[in-house]
């Protein structure tokens, strides 16, 4: 059964971002939007989390359609400021995107683009409608060396060099291979079947490659997944990162919402060969939930037959879409109210936070359990105890945290 905003989140600029997170708007939804403008905002908040959640596009566009004139007028000319900027960065990555692939194709290397303008099309239909800031490229690791060269030859410089010898039998594998170009602020991500390591199975590039389809992003046409397997891919990706950005799931809602004529048994047959069946259920769940994505009966039924996706979909919603200072005191109160049922000199919690690969530029499991510790406003000590495994990363680490009892007496 679809929730109402009231049950996901507390906070009416959630609410906001996630009522205008849609490129098709219902009457229901308008009128939720109109109630939600009429009350109290903090429009700096609002504002500052639509960029942080990627819907400002999405945000205007619904604004203007829905409730024009209700906006605070600095608060709308500082919104059409940053989608023009957005306008622009679109077309300018769309237009490299365009270069790299083409010189990508007469060297022979199989590219796939997925993500960023591909996908801005492929499921918005509008390339200034998502917001994205880089460009990411799939292709088999065998062709890595050539790319390489061939973004150095574009003016690009490599993240971490080092990771790329000659040899490639001893390189090392990061989570991405990351490519900018500082004064273009340009930055292109090259993903290989050994760093798409979130997938529990090696993905077959190969088989992507002979599945893929056209789509016309700023005119010309561009290969990219099909449908089918990139639902798989959007979900795989969501889950990675515990859905904490709303544009995450639209990503999911609005490419089965425009694909109607999407093969659901492929879709199901790649998540299944792939193992992220449950991922996939995930990011259904959270589609339909928030943003009222569109399904057949009998997919809507797969979905909630699977009582853990559907629990991890509550709890995505109840801490991805709540203040940040929301989460902060919740962390808190479990920590304190864990280390009063535990009858021990001191508290324990247990929070199960992202694993992160030493090669991302991520933060490391320590450093997440230091972050978690620092939630809370009195004493205490952190251990990682374990982590959860797929396929060869650790995707979650699982962290205790121990509250002191004399430092409870004060908070």
């Amino acid at each position: 059964m679809v929730r109402s905003e009231e049950g996901y989140a507390g906070c009416p600029e959630k609410q906001l971002l996630v009522s205008c997170a849609r490129t098709r708007m219902v009457p229901e939804i308008a009128e939720r939007i109109r109630e939600i403008a009429a009350g109290p905002l903090d429009w700096d908040f609002a504002l500052s989390e639509a960029t942080e959640n990627s819907v400002g596009p999405l945000l205007e566009m619904n604004l203007r359609a829905v409730v024009p004139g209700a906006t605070p007028a600095a608060a709308m000319e500082r919104l059409k400021i940053t989608c023009r900027a957005n306008t622009v960065r679109c077309l300018f990555l769309a237009a490299e995107l365009h270069k790299i692939l083409e010189l990508f194709r007469t060297a022979g290397i199989v590219a796939i683009p997925y993500k960023g303008p591909v996908l801005a099309e492929q499921a918005y239909g509008n390339l200034t409608l998502r917001d994205f800031d880089d460009l990411d490229i799939i292709l088999p690791q065998r062709d890595l060396q050539k790319a390489h060269e061939m973004m150095l030859g574009l003016g690009y410089q490599a993240r971490f060099p080092w990771i790329l010898p000659k040899d490639s039998r001893t390189a090392l594998v990061p989570g991405e291979y990351n490519y900018r170009d500082e004064k273009r602020r340009a930055v292109v991500e090259l993903h290989t079947e050994l760093t798409l390591r979130h997938f529990p199975v090696v993905p077959d590039i190969d088989r992507f490659a002979q599945r893929m389809v056209k789509v016309m992003v700023a005119g010309q046409e561009v290969p990219t997944l099909a449908p089918e397997d990139l639902l798989s891919a959007l979900c795989v990706h969501g889950s990675k990162d515990f859905w904490e950005r709303i544009s995450w799931i639209a990503d999911v809602a609005e490419l089965i919402q425009r694909r109607t004529d999407l093969d659901w048994d492929g879709a199901f047959r790649t998540a299944e060969s792939l193992r992220v069946e449950r991922m996939l259920h995930l990011g259904l769940a959270l589609a339909n939930d928030l943003l009222q994505a569109p399904m057949p009966e009998e997919i809507r039924k797969r979905v909630r037959g699977d009582g853990e996706a559907v629990a991890v979909a509550r709890e995505v919603e109840e801490t991805n879409f709540e203040p940040k200072w929301f989460r902060s005191q919740c962390c808190k109160t479990d920590a304190i109210s864990a280390a009063d049922g535990a009858g021990d000199p001191g508290g324990v919690a247990l929070f199960v936070a992202p694993g992160c690969d030493s090669g991302g530029g991520g933060l490391g499991n320590g450093s997440i359990a230091r972050a978690a510790c620092a939630a809370l406003p009195c004493a205490a000590s952190t251990a990682v105890v374990g982590q959860v495994w797929m396929g060869t990363a650790a995707t979650e680490c699982i962290i205790v945290i121990c509250v002191s009892r004399e430092s409870r007496r004060h908070h």
